[in-house]
């Protein structure tokens, strides 16, 4: 049973990769797939673990920035921006509208958002694959860390 996982990747795991997330000449990498157990959540162990992934970063690949992309927590907080959770309601159970904040998470983290992506889009968005293979894109944030 998986408790969770996180990757430092080289590529920026975004629909098209972009090297404003990952970049290794220029010393940026990617932090993705950061998944902890909704069991287990509230720990801390979420904040340990991308702790380790900078770590780790920092002292094998010798990055100076760490990058991640997550949803806009506009979605979830920005009531201008209902026609947002409309257009997430065509894709999803409007009852899976999450209530957490990744977002506001990482800012704490010390993240600060580097570009904003409004737009439902395949190529840029914070996109999944749904079980039918289409996908589920949301609008978006990319983030950085300065570490050392």
């Amino acid at each position: 049973m998986p408790v969770g996982h996180i990757s430092v990747d080289t590529v920026a795991s975004t629909p098209e990769p972009t090297t404003l997330l990952a970049d290794p000449a220029n010393h940026r990498y990617h932090l993705s797939a950061l998944y902890i157990s909704s069991a287990i959540q509230g720990g801390g162990i979420g904040s340990a673990t991308m702790e380790a992934g900078e770590h780790m970063a920092v002292s094998v690949l010798g990055a100076k920035f760490i990058t991640l992309d997550t949803w806009d927590r506009r979605l979830i907080t920005d009531e201008s921006k209902k026609e947002w959770r409309e257009k997430f309601d065509y894709y999803s159970n409007p009852e899976a509208i999450p209530k957490f904040d990744p977002q506001g998470w990482y800012q704490r983290l010390g993240y600060k958002v580097i570009k904003e992506i409004d737009e439902f889009n395949a190529s840029s968005g914070y996109c999944m694959k749904r079980a039918d293979g289409q996908a589920w894109c949301i609008p978006s944030v990319y983030m950085e860390k300065a570490v050392e």
